[in-house]
């Protein structure tokens, strides 16, 4: 029986779990406003899943900053890095939605790997400008997937 998400070319929420770790492919390319059909600017790259399947992720701005500071600002050098998945439920234009975070892995993600503490969680917010509502939102969303 054929599944239909093996059809689909971009990446979605149920097609990784928590904590899954992606391997970037390629440098990936900004689309402009009228490219996206969304009337904003989008950053697309191509990532390896666990099963094997190359997608393409919108990757949302807090984890392109993310890769940045740990990869470097040139995308380039991200091909054959390590992404750790964070899924987050999130208002998206009005609607809850499931939104895949990333997080660079700098060495192979195990199961023996410990959670994170309040304060490390609360530390990889550091200038990105939250409310304590969308921090407080954060550390619930990290304790339901059991990475807290």
């Amino acid at each position: 029986m054929p599944k239909m998400s093996e059809h689909e070319e971009f990446l979605s929420a149920e097609m990784v779990k928590n904590g899954d770790s992606l391997e970037i492919v390629n440098e990936g390319r900004f689309l402009t406003a009228e490219e996206t059909g969304f009337g904003r600017a989008a950053f697309q790259i191509e990532v390896r899943l666990p099963n094997g399947a190359v997608k393409i992720w919108t990757m949302n701005k807090t984890t392109r900053k993310r890769l940045a500071a740990a990869y470097g600002d040139d995308s380039v050098n991200w091909i054959g890095k390590k992404v750790r998945t964070e899924l987050l439920k999130q208002n998206v234009r009005g609607e809850v939605k499931t939104v895949i975070y990333g997080h660079p892995v700098e060495k192979p993600v195990t199961a023996e790997e410990p959670k994170l503490t309040e304060q490390e969680a609360l530390k990889r917010l550091e200038g990105l400008d939250l409310t304590k509502e969308d921090k407080r939102k954060y550390l619930e969303n990290l304790r339901e997937a059991g990475l807290l």
